[in-house]
């Protein structure tokens, strides 16, 4: 799955539509919507923020360790 596919997943798990999901995060109401449609995957920190307003997490595992991305709005 390409992170454009992981943002329409769980967009779609959450019960969020993507308005409510763009609202939630402080930006405009077709921020998701527009996301998706772009040829390229969100950056990092917007795809965690994503994650997170649709109760998820981004995670990286790999050499027996696992590093979990948070959204850090202030940084």
């Amino acid at each position: 799955m390409d992170a454009r596919m992981a943002v329409t997943h769980v967009v779609a798990q959450s019960g969020k539509t993507a308005k409510d999901v763009s609202l939630e995060m402080g930006l405009t109401s077709n921020f998701i919507t527009n996301t998706k449609a772009r040829k390229s995957a969100p950056r990092l920190d917007t795809f965690a923020r994503i994650a997170e307003v649709c109760g998820y997490e981004v995670v990286l595992r790999g050499h027996g360790e696992e590093i979990t991305i948070e959204y850090r709005g202030d940084e």
